[in-house]
């Protein structure tokens, strides 16, 4: 796998943040699974564990960068010619333009930060940094004299990011609250109270006035401040609370509530990876030294078995097999030659037989010498031998025809293979031949073809999912640009990568004309299916190996233990510790105790104050 350069990995940190921003805010920090953000992100499992390995690493990455953003903020006020020009404008920007989403993951991450001790610690330790650096810029301002000297930075340094989370709660909370109303008398309050140098003209009283000191100031100042706020966002709740006050005592707030019901759960993991070829098929010449003469297919162009695809130059092998072809007719002659020889030798041989029998006779009787018998015993053997030579003859001069033959066979299959066919009918994927070059087996193959045009997904998955795949499950492929396909499961890699941890899968999806060898694709495969009682899922709560539901029963909230099995589409399935129809709040926190009075509210009626 290549390595990334170092801009590319900060840009993938950052998208990988941001969906988990999102993520958190949209569905809460329990109800977010690390698959919703692989979705969310479109990256694999395998690159967010490269980055992240738990959510609580992501809630530390996604602080990191809003207080790397908060110093440069801080560090621009510093340095600002009006430095309460410059604090008015970071106040707009973090109290009054701060997107909701980042307003509810503020929320999300404080709730968070009750029941998870690693949380609760990165949110303290953010909280740390944010007073530290606001002392550091009052002293700074101070030791400027920009500010009045006798400001007690510490404490005003914890009173503004008081306020600061006090708006932002307000914001989140109380969609009716308008930050725009109060902000103006927060800031002419805090002119007040520093006094900024050159800014704030109205002198102190001379000595023996009714001179206020710095004590006495911000006493004022948080009673202002106080009231201010209780006019602003608490009088609303107030006036909610005495249009309550006419209802019976025992009816509390309004919360949502769904109702347990037989639900249709399919777990599913999400895989990626590249689209490859289920057999790709590789066609090199098979003959070497030849220039390509012809080319008789594109790439992308489907061919059938024993198609043409290319022809090299023959000339030379045409020539080669009309040489041996001139030989085959001289063996034929050689042959006839040889068999003519056979007949004279063989009559030779009988007339040299002949005059051997007679001399016998004669010698016998003393008519002929003993010389003249051996001279005719001699030219007997003499011509007895000769036919055998002609007959070796014979047999050399059909051996060579025979070899000629075979020759001539070879000579004709070279011929044929300057003709490069396709070995099997598929798809043209790549065509590395070009005209005029030189054939050779040893370099790229000419062309390569994907058999059948069938296509698979080559994907990977993590190793905790690897044992519950099995040969033949279903699964849904996700091209972009393209609809959705369907395929199966045609082989599990039996190996899991050392380094990454992530197994190899591949999902047959079969022809298809629109799809292409390399592109990128995910995978969802159906690990499991069921039909239980569910209920959303952002109303299960959970706490290490315990999960919880919050039950509403005659206006009355009761926590209960459960035991979940599946989850999808938003919901969550209840093995145990349900009944269908019972009513649970939609999301279950911390503000909800046993006993509480609440009124429940369908959310298929009306839209209310969640119990968050």
């Amino acid at each position: 796998m290549p390595k990334l350069d170092p801009d590319t990995q900060l840009a993938r940190r950052e998208h990988i943040l941001d969906a988990a921003e999102r993520c958190f805010a949209e569905t809460g920090f329990h109800s977010t699974s690390m698959h919703d953000i692989c979705r969310a992100a479109a990256v694999s499992p395998g690159a967010l564990y490269t980055y992240f390995a738990s959510k609580e690493q992501l809630i530390a990455g996604i602080c990191d960068r809003e207080k790397n953003k908060l110093g440069d903020a801080l560090a621009a006020v510093a340095e600002a010619s009006n430095f309460m020009g410059a604090l008015s404008a970071l106040a707009e920007t973090y109290c009054v333009n701060q997107p909701q989403e980042k307003l509810r993951l503020h929320v999300e991450m404080n709730a968070e930060a009750l029941r998870n001790p690693a949380v609760g610690e990165i949110v303290r330790s953010i909280d740390k940094f944010v007073l530290s650096s606001f002392e550091r810029l009052l002293a700074k301002a101070r030791d400027e004299g920009r500010i009045n000297p006798s400001v007690d930075t510490a404490a005003l340094a914890q009173v503004l990011t008081v306020i600061g989370d006090g708006l932002c709660w307000q914001r989140a909370l109380n969609r009716e609250f308008d930050p725009g109303v109060v902000m103006p008398v927060i800031m002419g309050w805090l002119a007040t109270l520093m006094q900024p140098t050159g800014e704030h003209p109205e002198e102190e009283p001379k000595s023996g006035g009714n001179k206020m000191g710095w004590s006495g100031k911000l006493k004022i100042g948080a009673a202002v401040l106080a009231a201010l706020l209780a006019v602003g966002t608490v009088g609303q709740s107030r006036m909610a609370f005495a249009a309550d006050a006419a209802k019976p005592a025992l009816e509390g707030p309004a919360v949502s509530v769904a109702a347990a019901a037989k639900t249709s759960f399919t777990e599913s993991i999400l895989v990626t990876g590249s689209l490859i070829a289920k057999e790709e098929v590789l066609v090199p010449p098979q003959i070497d030294g030849y220039r390509v003469t012809e080319l008789l297919v594109e790439e992308g162009d489907r061919v059938a078995e024993g198609q043409v695809l290319a022809r090299l130059d023959s000339n030379t092998l045409e020539a080669q097999l009309a040489q041996l072809e001139a030989q085959v007719t001289r063996a034929d002659a050689a042959i006839a030659q040889a068999r003519s020889n056979i007949t004279q030798a063989e009559a030779t041989q009988k007339q040299a037989e002949a005059a051997f029998v007679r001399a016998q006779g004669l010698v016998q009787s003393g008519t002929t010498s003993r010389a003249v018998f051996e001279e005719r015993e001699a030219a007997s053997r003499t011509a007895a031998a000769a036919v055998t030579s002609s007959q070796d003859g014979l047999r050399v001069s059909e051996a060579d025809k025979t070899q000629i033959l075979a020759q001539i066979r070879e000579s004709k299959l070279r011929l044929s293979y300057t003709e490069i066919k396709a070995p099997r009918a598929g798809l043209v994927s790549k065509r590395n031949a070009k005209l005029g070059a030189v054939a050779s087996a040893a370099g790229d193959p000419m062309f390569r073809i994907i058999a059948k045009g069938e296509v698979e997904l080559d994907a990977e998955v993590p190793e905790i999912y690897m044992p519950k795949l099995t040969q033949g499950m279903p699964g849904r492929i996700d091209v972009t640009g393209l609809a959705e396909r369907g395929g199966t499961i045609r082989l599990i890699s039996p190996e899991v990568d050392r380094t990454t941890r992530l197994g190899r899968v591949r999902i047959f999806i079969g022809e298809d004309k629109d799809l292409r060898v390399g592109t990128f694709a995910r995978g969802i495969i159906d690990i499991a299916r069921s039909d239980g009682l569910g209920v959303p899922a952002t109303a299960v709560l959970n706490q290490g190996d315990v999960q919880t539901v919050q039950v509403v029963q005659e206006g009355r909230v009761q926590t209960r233990r459960v035991r979940t099995g599946l989850a999808s589409n938003g919901k969550a399935e209840i093995v145990e510790g349900l009944r269908e129809g019972e009513l649970v709040v939609l999301r279950s926190g911390t503000l909800l105790r046993d006993g509480d009075a609440v009124r429940a509210v369908s959310t298929d009626k009306t839209a209310v104050n969640e119990a968050k």
